[in-house]
């Protein structure tokens, strides 16, 4: 076995003196997961020495801490900035899972600095509240020494964190949706519990579909090898927790609608009557198995549909599973007319549409699905054919798209 060169020994002989000093330096290779246990300064500091090897200068410790502080910066965007300089391309440190979701870090947060430089970025009381946790939480730091102290400074980390996932979302929206018309009164929840009662089916039809995305589910958890909680976004009168349920998945439903919460609820169900998108924010990083959404996204304007997908990704372990149920698109009966029976259908969702912005998000496989006659199985939508019209009359009514977290 031949000998290391000089540049090869005086290689490790740094990373191993790095590793004594500083240990989470002394490496050449990280996942991206294990810098989300370091936040503010603490962080900038901790990735100055994983990629370029060495203490922060003055000027960038500032200024990225400032701009995390302030929300314009991401972690993925600072350590992305990081290994793409000169200096942390020579250090020639790989971090798994930086390169797929950088590029989109990168067009926010320079889209936000923009925003910031013209004064246009809007300061809220959320912000305020955000800023006053962050100086508590430091003084807490400094003190943290007994089980009391501990014990706030872990509330104030997670009332932080749903701060600032809170804040994220107001500027998205401000930012990224433009102005509509002022909203509707709400929809009386009696007229919603009727319209499903009338013309989505009993509960004993719909669940006769449940069994082919058993293989999915099964799949699913024994990638993950415990006993992982499910999510069930939009649940409505409880048909796919019950089913749940039965095969041994614990699962917990949200919907607004306070009568479909109290049906469930007397059906043994754990419901909680909230918004589902309020309540993926408060879910903390990958926490969850499975989550689900049947007939939601077609509710949803786009925005909403891709902030849905990617809150979904957020929360699944690595080999979580995510489902969309929705009309699909490519049935001219649906589409023709089934479709708008229901007045708070927005606009039907391609199958094709799916499976490509899942795989954007970084869900691997992202795939649209066709159920079989009887939907006793699944087909992949890609691989249907659509020859002539009556293709498009004898394709199946719903769609299902299934993402896996890597």
């Amino acid at each position: 076995m031949p000998l290391p060169d000089r540049d090869t020994l005086r290689a490790r002989l740094r990373r191993e003196a790095l590793a004594y000093d500083h240990p989470f330096a002394g490496r050449s290779t990280y996942d991206l997961a294990e810098f989300n246990a370091f936040h503010g300064e603490e962080f900038v500091t901790q990735a100055y020495w994983a990629i370029l090897k060495r203490a922060p200068d003055p000027d960038g410790l500032r200024t990225y801490t400032e701009g995390l502080r302030q929300g314009i910066y991401t972690k993925p965007y600072i350590l992305g900035i990081l290994a793409r300089s000169p200096e942390g391309q020579t250090s020639g440190v790989r971090i798994a899972g930086l390169e797929r979701v950088f590029p989109y870090h990168r067009l926010r947060c320079r889209l936000l600095q923009f925003l910031h430089k013209r004064g246009r970025l809007p300061v809220s009381r959320l912000r305020r509240r955000v800023a006053v946790l962050e100086t508590e939480l430091a003084a807490l730091r400094e003190r943290a020494a007994t089980a009391a102290d501990l014990a706030a400074l872990r509330e104030a980390i997670g009332a932080l964190r749903r701060d600032r996932l809170a804040l994220a979302a107001l500027l998205e929206a401000r930012v990224f949706t433009s102005p509509g018309p002022p909203p509707a009164p709400d929809i009386p929840a009696a007229f919603y519990a009727g319209l499903e009662d009338a013309f989505r089916g009993d509960a004993a039809t719909l669940t006769q579909g449940f069994p082919p995305l058993r293989p999915l589910v099964e799949a699913a958890r024994a990638r993950l090898r415990e006993d992982c909680i499910a999510l069930d976004l939009g649940c409505g009168r409880g048909e796919w927790l019950a089913w749940l349920r039965e095969i041994g998945v614990r699962a917990v439903g949200v919907d607004l609608n306070p009568i479909f919460v109290a049906r469930c609820r007397e059906a043994g169900l754990e419901v909680h009557e909230a918004d589902l998108m309020d309540t993926l924010a408060q879910q903390p990083d990958a926490s969850l198995g499975l989550v689900s959404a049947f007939h939601v996204v077609e509710h949803l304007p786009f925005p909403l549909q891709y902030r849905l997908m990617s809150e979904m990704y957020r929360v699944l372990l690595p080999g979580g599973l995510a489902l969309l149920e929705t009309p699909n698109a490519r049935n001219l009966l649906v589409t023709g007319g089934d479709f708008y029976r229901d007045p708070t259908h927005i606009r039907p969702v391609f199958p094709d549409t799916l499976a490509y912005l899942g795989t954007h998000i970084g869900f691997a496989p992202s795939v649209a699905y066709f159920y079989t006659a009887e939907r006793t199985g699944l087909v992949p939508a890609a691989e249907a054919t659509f020859a002539d019209l009556t293709d498009y009359l004898h394709v199946c009514r719903d769609t299902l798209w299934v993402g896996v977290k890597p």
